[in-house]
């Protein structure tokens, strides 16, 4: 009986000792969804190809294949969040190397314009 009650203790102190697993990466939070599709429409640009690709752009800014393959080989991400003004915005684009993460290439101000519901880039630059 001793032993069982230990055991039970035990049990009970392992899971308080645990938690509740909170304590990793959590989601990042934005203050409206504006925000949110542009911080998503610049962190998928490098992962993305074909079709995929040049919807991230309007139309009259897709740029050539040989361009395209440059942006697959780096990470984007917004130094801060990007200024909204109506259908616009413009943002300072951390760029960094998709080979070297930890290697920056360097800040460019790109442009986005609001097409219906959704965010497209209208001017992207690259290092």
């Amino acid at each position: 009986m001793r032993s069982v009650l230990w055991t039970a203790l035990l049990c009970m102190g392992l899971v308080v000792l645990s938690g509740c697993g909170g304590g990793g990466m959590q989601a990042p939070t934005y203050a409206n969804d504006d925000l949110k599709q542009l911080h998503t429409l610049v962190n998928d640009l490098g992962e993305s190809s074909g079709q995929d690709f040049n919807r991230h752009f309007v139309k009259a800014s897709v740029p050539a294949r040989s361009t395209q393959v440059k942006f697959r080989q780096l990470i984007f991400s917004f130094a801060s969040d990007p200024t909204i003004t109506g259908n616009d915005a413009v943002g300072k684009v951390k760029i960094a190397s998709s080979n070297d993460p930890n290697k920056s290439l360097g800040e460019k101000d790109w442009k986005f314009v609001k097409e219906g519901t959704g965010w497209k880039i209208k001017e992207a630059q690259l290092p």
